[in-house]
């Protein structure tokens, strides 16, 4: 009996993550079904904003993981912010993704690590995120693995 109930409660809970899951895609999208940003751009792309630091780092890669593996063009997304803004706010997106390398990396800083990233050009630095968000996404847990989690 014990083994159907936990047969039974096991199910129910994947459902329910599954529905959560499902719910959380949709986000990801506008009316026109193109994919987005599912908060303001600085949430991701500036560091230094206040905003920033209101949504978690894990949030904020499980957002762009999923984005980016579905074909979203964060590199143009990046211009596209770059071309509304004072170059004095735009400053801050290199060293965003730096931060955002460090943390999947390592889920702490390290100092030696960024001055290697820092002689990356923003171009190449972004691909470097792209590469590593792609291979870290978890598509069926909609979660970017860290090195730190197994």
């Amino acid at each position: 009996m014990t083994t159907f109930t936990n047969q039974a409660a096991w199910q129910e809970n994947y459902q329910i993550k599954q529905q959560e899951i499902e719910r959380q895609k949709r986000a990801y999208y506008d009316v026109e079904e193109t994919l987005v940003l599912p908060r303001h751009t600085r949430y991701y792309y500036d560091y230094l904003c206040s905003q920033y630091n209101c949504y978690p780092m894990e949030a904020k890669l499980r957002d762009l993981g999923f984005l980016v593996t579905h074909g979203f063009d964060l590199k143009r997304s990046i211009r596209d912010y770059k071309k509304e803004r004072e170059e004095y706010i735009t400053y801050a997106i290199t060293q965003t993704f730096i931060f955002y390398i460090i943390y999947m990396r390592f889920s702490e800083y390290h100092h030696f690590t960024e001055l290697v990233l820092r002689k990356l050009s923003e171009s190449k630095l972004i691909s470097l995120f792209i590469d590593e968000v792609t291979l870290r996404f978890d598509p069926t847990q909609l979660d970017v693995k860290l090195e730190n989690n197994d």
